[in-house]
């Protein structure tokens, strides 16, 4: 039967035409299949990369430079620790100047009690303005036990507490051996006293 000439047949491979089918019949041995490729350069970065060739070639080699070493200035603006120099930089240096390096401002204290000046406060002075005549609270409480079957006003035992601001700072019991059935004798109510000093 006939064979088909085809003559020169020429054919470019690239992404999208990956393969060619050969056509049937013979040629005039002048054709050529053959590809384009080229190489591409990248920057190292945080964020990923994707490196795609330019349309009708094939990369051929990819070239990642390596991260730009660092350059960058800090400039702190405050004393503390674990200070946020954000996600994507690129420091090498940190500058201080901006950062107060002597303390001179002065704290003011108005009320009694422990005082949190801050983790990073630049004070160097103290101002205590807090009356000397600090008063507290004093509560007295006492009562005794008496006997009850006759007119004796001698106390068996007497029981005392006191307590400031409200805490509970001593007690203490003292008794006397008057002899006799104890049984007579009962508790008498709180006498309480309250003040100040």
């Amino acid at each position: 039967g006939d064979i088909t000439n085809n003559g020169k047949v020429t054919q470019s491979l690239n992404t999208s035409t990956k393969s060619y089918t050969i056509p049937k019949g013979y040629h005039d041995g002048t054709g050529s299949v053959s590809l384009t490729t080229e190489e591409k350069t990248v920057t190292a970065s945080r964020s990923a990369q994707t490196v795609t060739p330019t349309s009708g070639k094939v990369l051929s080699k990819v070239t990642v430079n390596k991260y730009p070493d660092a350059t960058g200035t800090y400039t702190a603006k405050s004393r503390g620790s674990a200070l946020d120099m954000g996600t994507t930089n690129n420091y090498r240096y940190v500058n201080t100047n901006s950062v107060p390096n002597s303390n001179s401002e002065t704290y003011n204290v108005t009320s009694n009690g422990k005082k949190d000046m801050g983790a990073t406060n630049n004070y160097r002075y103290v101002n205590v303005n807090v009356s000397s005549d600090v008063k507290h609270a004093v509560t007295v409480k006492a009562r005794a036990l008496r006997n009850q079957s006759s007119t004796e006003a001698d106390p068996l035992t007497v029981y005392v507490e006191i307590s400031v601001d409200g805490t509970l700072k001593s007690s203490n019991e003292v008794t006397h051996h008057l002899g006799g059935d104890d049984k007579r004798y009962i508790w008498s109510g709180y006498t309480q006293i309250d003040t100040t000093i």
